[in-house]
């Protein structure tokens, strides 16, 4: 049979089973802590050739492959306050709104209501089986699109191999939950002025607009100086990955560019090995 495992130090055995078949076991290089390896077909491990047709079956066996390594998981939540008739992390905002204390909402690991700990599993897990960046983590306003950014990442205790297992552990589960900085179970230096505290008091946050964006990289956010500089990086990789969007209680749940460039890629590739057999 035919084989792409070239430098991978992959070892194929053969096998007579003495009954007029032989066949052809590939086995990939040993796992490590900081190394594994998969198979491109689980069912292609193995082929198997009988004296009737003297083919192997499936003609083409599995190769191997180095598995991404996922050492955590980021991302942002970007949340439309037009009409809050105040800045919630913006620059001038002081209060319980202002930039320090929504951060220290989002990230506090003691308040019952606010925080990125309640929606994400590896945070709320007990105990944490992730750890809170919080120099990657925090919120960003933009004066001309009204949007407040909430971003975060988390650092795995231990890696991971698969997208679900990092979107598991990392990820909000629910579209329709939003990380919360208002509404909150302690007191985050409450802004007293009459006329911030009505504003605060009419607008209403669990009926914004809410798009998440996941799949963040670590550091990303670093040299962003501006909220427009953070909503335009929550854009950039809302192209890349899958972003659910919510308004009041109708969610979308958008497939995004990433799935389809990959699947594009796996047909072409199908393609090219089905043209190498033939030649």
């Amino acid at each position: 049979p035919r084989h792409f495992n070239t430098g991978n130090s992959a070892v194929i055995t053969g096998q007579d089973n003495g009954d007029g078949t032989y066949s052809k076991t590939i086995t990939c290089p040993a796992n490590t802590t900081t190394l594994r390896w998969g198979y491109s077909d689980w069912d292609a491990k193995t082929a198997t050739c009988s004296r009737e047709t003297g083919e192997y079956v499936p003609a083409v066996m599995s190769h191997c492959f180095e598995m991404t390594r996922y050492d955590g998981f980021g991302a942002a939540q970007r949340l439309n306050a037009e009409g809050a008739g105040f800045e919630p992390c913006g620059s001038q905002q002081t209060g319980e709104f202002s930039a320090a204390n929504i951060k220290a909402k989002l990230t506090s690991d003691t308040d019952t209501e606010c925080g990125f700990k309640h929606l994400i599993p590896c945070l709320a897990a007990e105990p944490p089986t992730c750890t809170l960046d919080l120099e990657q983590s925090g919120c960003n306003w933009n004066d001309t699109s009204l949007n407040i950014t909430s971003f975060y990442y988390v650092d795995f205790n231990e890696p991971v191999w698969t997208i679900t297992e990092m979107t598991d552990l990392g990820q909000k589960q629910n579209p329709a939950d939003k990380f919360k900085f208002w509404g909150c179970s302690e007191t985050y230096d409450a802004d007293r002025r009459r006329r911030n505290v009505e504003a605060i008091a009419v607008f209403d946050f669990e009926m914004a607009e809410a798009v998440d964006v996941n799949g963040i990289e670590k550091r990303y956010f670093v040299g962003t100086n501006s909220a427009s500089e953070t909503e335009d990086v929550a854009d950039n990789y809302g192209s890349r990955y899958i972003a659910a969007s919510s308004v009041g209680g109708c969610f979308v749940v958008v497939v995004t560019a990433l799935l389809a460039v990959l699947f594009v890629r796996i047909r072409r590739r199908k393609k090219s090995d089905s043209e190498a057999l033939m030649t």
